[in-house]
């Protein structure tokens, strides 16, 4: 990884996977996700990050598994 965004995000992992911590990290994004089924009740984008997966990538997730959040401040 060459950190070209200048972000620095350490892996947390998720919640419901004890393995993930120090893999994969995962940040909540502000901005709910919707759609007309039952696959994802309350939703919301996150960004995915590994160190096999170059520019990450963003996916909408059940707000009902934990994930890192990042503070920003103005």
């Amino acid at each position: 990884a060459t950190n070209e965004s200048g972000f620095t995000g350490l892996p947390g992992g998720i919640s419901f996977e004890d393995s993930s911590i120090g893999v994969i990290g995962q940040w909540w994004s502000s901005t709910e996700y919707s759609i007309n089924d039952d696959s994802c009740r309350k939703c919301a984008w996150c960004r995915y990050l590994s160190h096999d997966v170059p520019r990450g990538y963003e996916n909408p997730f059940d707000k009902y598994y934990g994930l890192s959040v990042r503070c920003v401040r103005d």
